[in-house]
């Protein structure tokens, strides 16, 4: 059984500034406080309870994104455009001060559903796929989740897809076999990566229902997005990239708008 939970801490986590705000930040766990600094000159994060220091690899201070019993789950950035960041469970307790070897996707975040060994995060991989981090309270897990259905029973029906934003309707389980028939894998991998943010949900246009939406952290550099046709069914999709255009398939009326202001890089 799993439930999924938002963001809010399953125990109160405590923020506190110092004098320097931006480079420390304490969080009160049951065996006490652990404070989290900047270490600027080595991209470190320290992680101290008074007695053990621990140190993981950071651009920024990190986020605490969550607490679960006796550990905070922290985000450290990269700093980087390519891959965000990455992911630890930091544990105090009565065997001292732990952190988890950094995992993730180089995601910068996703939700968190709880399991019956504990915590999963759950974060967007290659492909469209979905990997999960099930931390049992001593160590961390890896589950490959694999691609989640958009709960569309019929795909070719346009208006099912109303409102899902482009990477849903090109990640769920119902589209994917009908992406494969105009595209191949390596093309669909790179469609739904440069569709990931920024996409505002499928909405009619013109012979469409359609969306776009853009790479992370690059939406003036690639682009892409998916309709299908309220005609019959089809499916096709756009890619562009700094100043090449791709369609995939074979559209039997004009082009979706939303197509046309992508393809000319000006999403």
């Amino acid at each position: 059984m799993k439930t999924t939970v938002a963001f809010a801490s399953l125990l109160t986590v405590l923020l506190t500034g110092n004098a320097f705000a931006d480079d420390s930040r304490t969080v009160e766990l049951p065996a006490g406080a652990i404070e989290i600094d900047l270490d600027r000159s080595n991209f470190e994060a320290i992680i101290s309870d008074g007695e053990t220091r621990v140190r993981l690899d950071s651009a920024y201070l990190p986020d605490v994104v969550e607490t679960y019993g006796d550990s905070a789950l922290l985000f450290m950035a990269t700093g980087g455009n390519a891959c965000a960041g990455f992911f630890s469970w930091v544990t105090l307790d009565e065997e001292g001060l732990r952190a988890t070897e950094p995992f993730g996707t180089c995601a910068g975040g996703g939700p968190i559903e709880m399991t019956d060994e504990g915590p999963m995060l759950v974060l967007a991989a290659g492909g469209g796929d979905e990997m999960g981090y099930v931390f049992d309270g001593a160590a961390v897990r890896e589950v490959q989740l694999g691609l989640k259905e958009a709960g569309v029973s019929d795909p070719t029906d346009a208006a099912a897809w109303a409102d899902k934003p482009a990477y849903e309707v090109l990640t769920s389980a119902e589209m994917e076999p009908f992406l494969l028939e105009i595209m191949s894998w390596e093309d669909l991998k790179t469609v739904r990566f440069s569709s990931a943010v920024a996409s505002e949900g499928m909405t009619p246009d013109g012979d469409w229902y359609a969306a776009t939406g853009c790479r992370p952290h690059a939406c003036n550099m690639e682009t892409a997005g998916v309709a299908v046709s309220t005609k019959d069914g089809r499916v096709i999709a756009a890619h562009w990239e700094e100043g090449e255009g791709e369609i995939f398939g074979e559209p039997d009326s004009a082009l979706p708008n939303k197509f046309r202001t992508i393809l000319k890089g000006q999403f």
